[in-house]
């Protein structure tokens, strides 16, 4: 019997480690919507340091990993972060596991307030053009990325944009007020700077 489940990865203990070695196989599906403080801000609660221990302690103590998808929800939050996911990624498991696999999906609905359509072109242009330079680098691994579906995502924001900045600090900041947190101490700077020009503006 092979065991696969789909998980966030944070509460993978030693019971639960040593009950998934005795499958034939582990194939799992684990989801991840950034690194380091993007990671933080979606996942409220959650920290990417504990996630990253978690994560090697179970590699390291594993003996049936054959396969692993990793999934990552893009928005306009982890957008500017994607290549440092990415780059994480390659080096959190390459040697450790033979098949990676990484999808990219859109958030849902489409047209909330953090849709990467609301953010700006020169915005959008500027990633896109961090991801293809980076394109040959994680090309390199035997994973499989979904890279050209990822600029595919973003040509066609720049194609459709609607650089909506209202909508997007609103879902931003009635989020943070639910959260008691602030983007400010989060985000990326590119998009902290998007965010706060904005606010400066409406106040």
């Amino acid at each position: 019997t092979e065991l696969i489940f789909h998980t966030n990865g944070v509460l993978i203990t030693d019971d639960i480690i040593k009950l998934m070695n005795e499958f034939k196989a582990q194939r799992h599906s684990f989801s991840i919507d950034g690194v380091d403080s993007t990671y933080n801000y979606i996942r409220h609660k959650s920290d990417f340091f504990t996630l990253e221990n978690t994560l090697k302690h179970w590699l390291k103590h594993s003996t049936n990993v054959k396969e692993l998808n990793i999934n990552f929800v893009l928005s306009a939050l982890n957008l500017d972060n994607i290549v440092d996911f990415l780059e994480w990624i390659a080096l959190m498991f390459h040697s450790k596991i033979r098949g990676i696999n990484v999808f990219i999906s859109e958030v849902r609905p489409h047209g909330r307030g953090i849709d990467i359509v609301n953010l700006p072109i020169i915005y959008l242009e500027t990633i896109q053009k961090n991801i293809i330079k980076y394109k040959d680098k994680f090309e390199q691994y035997d994973f499989h990325y979904e890279i050209d579906k990822l600029l595919s995502l973003i040509e066609h924001a720049i194609t459709n944009n609607v650089c909506d900045i209202s909508r997007l600090y609103t879902e931003i900041t009635l989020l943070d007020e639910t959260r008691n947190q602030s983007y400010k101490d989060f985000l990326t700077p590119p998009l902290v700077s998007i965010l706060e020009d904005y606010e400066r503006k409406i106040n």
